[in-house]
């Protein structure tokens, strides 16, 4: 039997071997309030997580959702090769492969045994005025889909310019 739907109301947060948050900074590293945003507004997106076992070598996917309204303006923040100081941003763990697709960023993680916290960050902009939620962000074992994350949802608005 299968049963397809909607939810009623917003999934929580879930940890079950990742533990992962995504928090958004204006691009001098202060914190960015999103109920606040404008349009044209640049953000950076840093997603953080943990796994509850690292014993074992893990490939790792991280799909961060965009809300509507924010379009990625590039998915590798790399320091010493932009015009923007990232130099606050915490070490970057290295992906495998990364992908900027019109509703989200895509990111493969080879975690090595030993290895348990990782960082990726990417940049957004504001480009569409209006209310939005903002989707909860997933990350699983590749090979073994028992183990995820998942961030909740949240809401925020963008002001015209």
């Amino acid at each position: 039997m299968s049963i397809t739907g909607v939810p009623v109301a917003a999934l929580p947060a879930e940890s079950k071997g990742y533990s992962v948050t995504r928090n958004v900074y204006r691009p001098d590293g202060t914190d960015a309030d999103l109920r606040k945003a404008r349009q044209s507004d640049l953000f950076v997106v840093v997603i953080k997580g943990a796994r509850t076992d690292p014993s074992q070598a893990a490939q790792t996917l991280v799909v961060d959702l965009l809300p509507a309204g924010f379009e990625i303006e590039t998915a590798t923040v790399s320091k010493g090769r932009s015009t923007t100081d990232y130099s606050w941003l915490p070490e970057l763990t290295e992906a495998s492969y990364t992908e900027e697709r019109d509703d989200r960023f895509v990111a493969a993680l080879d975690l090595k045994a030993g290895v348990k916290d990782f960082t990726l960050a990417y940049v957004v902009r504001a480009v569409t005025a209006g209310e939005f939620t903002y989707p909860a962000l997933v990350i699983e074992d590749m090979y073994d889909p028992e183990t995820t994350g998942r961030t909740a949802m949240g809401k925020l608005t963008v002001a015209p310019r």
